[in-house]
């Protein structure tokens, strides 16, 4: 081939010996399953070459093997949802001549650079090799940062060249009767990005919802191996040595006390963050919360483990009072290692908890107002009964149609056998938080007694500073004296729960006493505030991995999934940065008039309304943590 020549002048032979030479060179640069990239990237950084290149190309084909090909094939099946063979093939026939051949595409998907992929012994899934799954996961980050074409910058937190990983799991929702768990990995360098599906990386996927499957915490215990290699030795890329440390566990409180080692919420001591007898929940507790210490885990296991050997027959009952009368709640060895004892709270489930608990409320006040008989439908009641504007205002003002949908079906069909419940999404508590004070003026201008209108104004009351304590602990950047903020308004929310509706359990427990600590403590260790934990990225992961789901064959539904995953979040972004997009969530909250709280009022009327000396007796007793004389008055001895 002279210097204007083509290489379709040489010989077959010639081309064949010629593109490994090649190939070997670019590995040997950009290391191996990434020559492809090298190349591209050193012709798209020289224009005349490149021109000179395509000008001499003979036809499309020639096009069809290059990087910009692979790059808009993979784009057009994997943006949007995953693209099915039938579609790729119409449209690459109706005029996109252009895109990859579809079997050729899948030849080379099938030939990517990948971490090593283990199967479970006995259930479905598969789960990656965590440390090559982190080093390509660095990688990408460090190529966005140098990249023209995307915004992203790498956050070092003011430890250059130091990357802070999270690694949490949950349920998956891909329809399988067993149910599924994931397990995700979040770079916390990645800045407010941790808070979307594309920067949440899938590394497990196993075929059972049981988190305690013995199955899973065997994949735990090798998690907390990897996780230590990782840490002890670092990485190196690009011939810079990175340090690398595991420091959160984003996940709910249920899958926390898996990856703890720790027996269920249910315990005598109940919860992961604090050394709370569940009998103490309903105290007030002034000073620092007590945390567990990994010294007494460790000691509490051994211990446990001994109880176990010397009495294999002991029925469980007596298994967990000996765990209490340690004074733990500890049962295993975590598995995961030390990083337990860098867990915060995750804020999305206490937000989502705690409104669903503000809802019931309501619920439940409303119901024991109502005319309705046991038997009576809701399309039946009058259009004053309590319930049906109860129903209505979630329609027309919450605007929370799953929720009445779910009211619906629960009060003529199931009411008669159970309490109202409905597993809250964010954008439920999210609608119900902006949207409380209206529901509420609502139902109080229904024919209601006296005493539901006054716990009305005690829901209220909460719900004020639940919301202020949402907004607080909800931030990805810090709050100013946010910690100082949260205990404030928490502390309140809690003692209105405790003096006047006698509901407290471990959930309000939590809000008061660890939510403040945890919001200090994201502060301090990362100079963000608790939505750094947040599992919102990893539930949208979850919608991604149901809509994978949608487009594969149940015989190979595990494998595609984890291949679809690291191509769309991946590889595609690593062969165009462009590619690469965060927009930041618009569904914020509706801050209220951070004012006094004795300025809500339900009532519209001034000549009839009492709401301001309600809210004062309300807040007197909640910042005194004592029931006045005057407010036993007020509710007519019923406290």
């Amino acid at each position: 081939m002279d210097g204007s020549g083509d290489t379709l002048t040489l010989g077959k032979t010639q081309r064949y010996e010629r593109a490994k030479e090649t190939t070997r060179a670019l590995q040997a640069v950009h290391g191996d399953g990434n020559e492809l990239v090298g190349a591209w990237a050193f012709i798209n950084h020289n224009k005349s070459k490149r021109d000179q290149l395509f000008s001499q190309s003979k036809s499309v084909s020639d096009f069809s093997l290059s990087v910009p090909c692979i790059t808009k094939s993979l784009t057009v099946m994997y943006k949007g949802g995953v693209m099915n063979k039938r579609k790729y093939q119409a449209l690459r026939s109706s005029g996109m001549a252009d895109l990859f051949p579809y079997g050729k595409l899948i030849e080379h998907v099938n030939g990517l650079r990948r971490p090593e992929i283990f199967s479970f012994p006995t259930i479905d899934g598969q789960y990656s090799n965590l440390e090559e799954h982190v080093r390509l996961i660095l990688e990408y980050y460090i190529k966005l940062d140098k990249s023209q074409n995307n915004s992203f910058q790498i956050d070092w937190m003011g430890k250059p060249n130091h990357f802070q990983l999270a690694f949490g799991g949950d349920g998956a929702p891909i329809g399988t009767t067993d149910g599924a768990t994931s397990m995700l990995v979040s770079v916390l360098n990645a800045g407010q990005r941790i808070q979307s599906r594309d920067h949440n990386h899938l590394v497990c996927l196993a075929g059972t919802g049981k988190e305690s499957h013995p199955e899973i915490q065997e994949y735990l215990c090798r998690v907390g191996s990897w996780i230590q290699k990782i840490e002890n030795s670092g990485m190196e890329i690009e011939n810079v040595q990175y340090s690398v440390s595991f420091e959160l566990l984003p996940c709910d409180q249920k899958f926390l006390t898996i990856m703890a080692g720790e027996l269920s919420n249910s315990a005598t001591y109940p919860s992961t963050f604090a050394n709370i007898h569940k009998d103490d929940l309903k105290k007030f507790t002034p000073g620092p919360i007590q945390t567990w210490s990994y010294a007494k885990r460790l000691s509490d296991a051994a211990k446990v483990r001994a109880f176990k050997l010397k009495n294999p027959l002991s029925a469980r009952t007596k298994i967990t009072k000996q765990i209490a009368s340690l004074k733990s709640r500890q049962e295993f060895l975590p598995p995961i290692g030390k990083v337990v004892d860098k867990a915060l709270i995750d804020p999305l489930h206490v937000k989502n908890n705690t409104w669903e608990k503000v809802n019931r409320l309501i619920v439940a006040e409303v119901v024991t107002s109502s005319k309705a008989h046991k038997s009576q439908k809701l399309s039946d009641l009058a259009n004053d009964d309590p319930v049906k504007v109860y129903h209505s205002a979630l329609k027309t003002i919450v605007k929370a149609g799953k929720v009445a949908k779910k009211f619906v079906n629960w009060f003529d069909n199931e009411r008669a056998n159970s309490d109202f419940s409905c597993r809250f999404t964010g954008e439920d508590s999210t609608k119900v938080a902006n949207n409380y004070l209206s529901l509420l003026k609502k139902l109080v201008s229904t024919p209601l007694s006296s005493q539901c209108v006054r716990r009305f104004h005690v829901i209220a009351y909460m719900a004020f500073h639940l919301s202020q304590v949402t907004v607080i602990m909800s931030k990805f950047n810090p709050t100013p004296d946010g910690a100082e903020l949260a205990e404030k308004h928490a502390g309140l929310y809690f003692a209105a729960h405790n003096l006047f509706l006698d509901t407290v359990g471990l959930q309000e427990w939590t809000l008061a006493y660890v939510v403040p600590a945890h919001v200090r403590q994201a502060s301090d260790r990362f100079n963000k505030g608790l939505g750094v934990n947040s599992t919102q990225g990893r539930e949208a992961k979850h919608q991604a991995i149901k809509a994978y789901k949608a487009k594969t064959s149940p015989q190979t539904l595990y494998a595609k999934i984890m291949t679809h995953e690291y191509i769309d979040c991946l590889y595609l972004p690593t062969l165009d940065p462009s590619l690469e997009s965060y927009t930041p969530s618009k569904r914020e909250l509706i801050v209220l008039n951070p004012g006094d709280c004795t300025d809500i009022h339900l009532c519209d009327d001034p000549q009839v309304c009492h709401c301001s000396r309600y809210m004062s007796i309300i807040h007197s007793c909640c910042q005194a943590r004592v029931v006045s004389s005057e407010a036993r008055q007020w509710f007519n001895a019923s406290l």
